[in-house]
């Protein structure tokens, strides 16, 4: 009960002291966008943006990535209660690890963005978290270290996703303005929420059916063999295919940096009345 009250409190400091640092270092750089017309009817809109490529990959690779996460993420409490035989209080260290790791890697993921294309950060760091968690299916579960640097590992794809997903999402909203010359992003940032909450949904729904399916029963102190073979499934092989085809999903997304910003020079000449030419970007519209 300790453990858990530790893990707990830190996350809650973690999270609050984020809040605060995130308020403090915006504060004052606020993006002004116009309204938006509201009087177009939900689905009209709905069907324009979905006919547009990049946020189809970018939706998809949400769902994707959610599903990975929830699959991965709630399977981690079984595997190590029931796989590994580890204690309550040793899932709390495997969680504490996740936390730790989870505060390092956004400081890498953001510098490396600035750095180099986000695309490709996004992509590398979401390949490794699913080689890392297949590899598990070989590797297997020993101890209670192995599944904190399981859960360690997925985390370099976790947080690839929370830092960059959103900033290829307003690239891609801006895209489709310039491409239109009608700004969506309320409709494309709430069906992007919704495909999120699809993949947990699914993963969450998958687990429960898997788990029933391969003889899992709450009350038995020990588990058959069939379903620990299940969980281990669950937190290697499964989450890490999936996070694998969310980069390759990525991958095929063809807004990069070199084109977003010829993008934006041709939109300033554009707001001017200036000619300007999509030679260079032609492929993202």
């Amino acid at each position: 009960m300790r453990a858990w009250m530790l893990a707990a409190l830190t996350l809650g400091f973690i999270a609050g002291l984020a809040i605060l640092i995130t308020w403090r270092s915006t504060r004052g750089w606020e993006i002004r966008y116009q309204p938006q017309d509201k009087s177009e009817p939900l689905l009209k809109s709905l069907g324009k943006v979905l006919t547009y490529k990049p946020y189809i990959l970018i939706i998809a690779a949400s769902f994707l990535f959610y599903f990975a996460f929830n699959t991965c993420n709630a399977t981690v409490i079984y595997n190590a209660l029931v796989v590994v035989g580890a204690t309550e209080a040793d899932t709390a260290i495997v969680y504490t690890s996740g936390t730790i790791v989870g505060v390092i890697l956004p400081m890498l993921v953001g510098k490396l963005a600035v750095k180099y294309d986000k695309k490709y950060v996004f992509i590398i760091f979401m390949a490794i978290a699913g080689v890392s968690l297949s590899a598990f299916k070989l590797i297997g579960f020993h101890s209670i270290t192995m599944q904190a640097v399981q859960f360690c590992m997925a985390h370099f794809g976790i947080i690839s996703f929370l830092v960059l997903s959103y900033n290829l999402l307003y690239d891609t909203c801006e895209v489709y303005e310039f491409r239109c010359g009608e700004m969506l992003t309320g409709v494309m940032i709430s069906y992007f929420s919704f495909f999120i909450k699809l993949g947990k949904a699914t993963a969450l729904q998958v687990v429960g059916l898997i788990l029933e399916a391969r003889g899992y029963q709450a009350e038995l102190a020990v588990q058959p063999d069939s379903a620990k073979a299940a969980v281990t499934d669950m937190s290697s092989w499964i989450p890490g295919v999936l996070m694998l085809l969310c980069a390759l999903v990525i991958w095929r997304y063809p807004v990069t940096r070199e084109k977003f910003r010829a993008m934006q020079e041709a939109k300033k000449l554009k707001l001017a009345g200036q000619d300007y030419s999509t030679e260079e970007f032609e492929d993202i519209l």
